[in-house]
């Protein structure tokens, strides 16, 4: 499948890559998270998409920056005032979002080890399943979900691992 030349412009000859913010936009605009992710060789920044595709000059952003700082305001997450402020559609904010969770490394690494423990017969698939659950919702590591559960001990994992 060819990329549109939108995609295609964001290559450079030299091989190194930098991020087309404004192609990056285009994509995130028509809700196309693979293209977008395809643009991306790091996580994109949200505040300069929005000045290099031309939705904000420097000193716009600046300006909303100092007030989103101001008390009441600096509880909201930045890509939600970006929303208030006009500068971006709520679409293209969980476009944005969901491009940068897909970016973001980390669940995939402790899921194939997990998977490590239950291939040798350490843990249960269900035991698994309980630590990654736990991990998510106590924002804490598998390992720690693993011994706060009493699968194993710190004296088994650290064998292991």
């Amino acid at each position: 499948m060819e990329q549109p030349d939108y995609i295609r412009s964001a290559e450079r000859p030299s091989g190194n890559r930098e991020i087309d913010y404004y192609a990056l936009m285009r994509c995130l605009s028509a809700g196309d998270i693979s293209s977008a992710k395809s643009l991306c060789m790091s996580k994109p920044d949200l505040t300069r998409m929005l000045v290099k595709c031309g939705r904000l000059t420097s000193e716009e952003l600046t300006d909303l920056l100092l007030v989103h700082e101001t008390d009441g305001l600096n509880e909201l997450p930045l890509g939600t005032f970006f929303v208030y402020a006009g500068c971006l559609t709520m679409e293209e904010l969980r476009a944005f979002l969901a491009l940068q969770k897909d970016l973001r490394p980390g669940p995939q690494r402790q899921e194939r080890w997990g998977q490590k423990l239950v291939k040798s017969g350490l843990l249960s698939a269900d035991e698994l399943q309980t630590a990654l659950s736990d991990r998510i919702t106590g924002n804490i590591t598998l390992r720690q979900a693993i011994l706060n559960r009493g699968y194993l001990s710190e004296a088994e994992l650290d064998k292991i691992f």
